[in-house]
């Protein structure tokens, strides 16, 4: 059996299988998950959806089970075939399908336009609560913040999709978790190193190393390494097993590699190089951020808001002020979250609403 004639048969029973999973009576709509790392952003947006349609995950990674409960059936997929004759792409094209709900990696890693449906409406669910994508194909895009907006029509000025004010399902989770634990850490938390020698792992686990190693030195408090979550990836795996293997003795460091968001709730301030979770941790505590050392720029959107957030420090003497002044911003944090975030508290339902607007 030749390439064609494998990707064909791989179409016709992946077709097939699908189908066995949609609604003759419901409206169909797929989340498709082409990586793993990105899915904390729906919440229980599945559920909900779940309790009026037909919700099908279709994956390519096994998931959480308690992630894949939310839905009414899941099946893994995948869209490419590559062998030693070469690659070739799959087409699926099922007309039952109403509406596909995509992440942001989908159109960054090859995928066709019009995978699984060419005729099923397509919501973008962003990552990020600040961060708009900079190519979208989607009919309609699901806004978390005035921020988000702002970034997005800077960037597709002549747009045509639809953009929908739902709010970030992921925030709520993190704002309604209960906030019991002792506050006992300050956790430095690094924006995503993508790296590609040893060389580069070198240099990125160095200036990292150089910032654990001020903290430990000039306050008595406990100090967390919170990884991106593709830090255990192979591309950057070496990176983060130097800074493992340079601080292993550290009683007062620990590296929080736990799932989800609940570092926040021990987090007294939080530090980081350019990452949005930064804003996620302040606008859920009302509790501030410090952006260390902030390289310029083009994402204009989270460099101008720093300030309503948390703080900048260019150097380490800014941030020891900083630290030892230990400001309580938690109105300042709260106006902002009120004034910036779409539907706080009800993004699932308000994302619902939109939805069935559209079917």
């Amino acid at each position: 059996m030749n390439l064609k004639q494998q990707v064909r048969k791989i179409e016709i029973d992946l077709t097939n299988n699908i189908k066995k999973l949609l609604s003759a009576t419901k409206k169909n709509i797929v989340i498709f998950l082409p990586l793993g790392t990105y899915y904390k952003q729906l919440g229980n947006l599945p559920k909900k959806l779940s309790q009026k349609h037909n919700v099908v995950l279709a994956k390519t990674t096994p998931m959480p089970i308690d992630f894949e409960s939310q839905f009414s059936s899941n099946i893994s997929v995948g869209w490419l075939v590559r062998t030693t004759e070469g690659e070739m792409p799959i087409h699926i094209d099922l007309k039952e399908i109403d509406i596909i709900i995509e992440m942001d990696s989908s159109h960054l890693i090859g995928i066709e336009d019009g995978f699984l449906s060419k005729t099923a409406k397509r919501i973008y669910m962003p990552h990020s609560i600040l961060q708009a994508p900079k190519v979208s194909p989607h009919d309609y895009v699901i806004a978390p913040s005035k921020i988000f907006v702002e970034c997005y029509k800077r960037i597709h000025p002549n747009h045509t999709n639809q953009l929908i004010y739902g709010g970030y399902p992921k925030f709520d989770i993190s704002l309604n978790q209960s906030l019991t634990r002792a506050i006992d850490r300050i956790t430095y938390a690094p924006t995503l190193r993508i790296v590609d020698s040893m060389f580069a792992s070198s240099v990125c686990a160095g200036y990292d190393a150089n910032i654990l190693e001020w903290l430990l030195s000039n306050t008595d408090e406990k100090i967390a390494y919170r990884p991106h979550p593709s830090a255990y990836s192979k591309k950057i795996t070496e990176m983060y097993g130097m800074l493992k293997s340079r601080f292993v003795s550290e009683s007062h460091l620990i590296f929080d590699e736990s799932t989800g968001d609940r570092f926040y709730a021990q987090t007294r301030i939080l530090i980081t190089d350019c990452s949005t979770t930064a804003y996620t941790f302040s606008l859920s505590t009302l509790r501030p951020s410090v952006f260390f050392a902030p390289l310029e720029s083009d994402d204009i959107e989270m460099v101008k808001h720093i300030h309503r957030i948390g703080y900048a420090a260019r150097n380490f003497q800014e941030l020891k002020q900083i630290l030892d002044k230990n400001e309580d911003k938690s109105s300042e944090i709260a106006a902002f979250r009120d004034e910036c975030v779409f539907n706080v508290g009800r993004s699932e339902e308000a994302i619902c609403e939109a939805i069935d607007s559209i079917l």
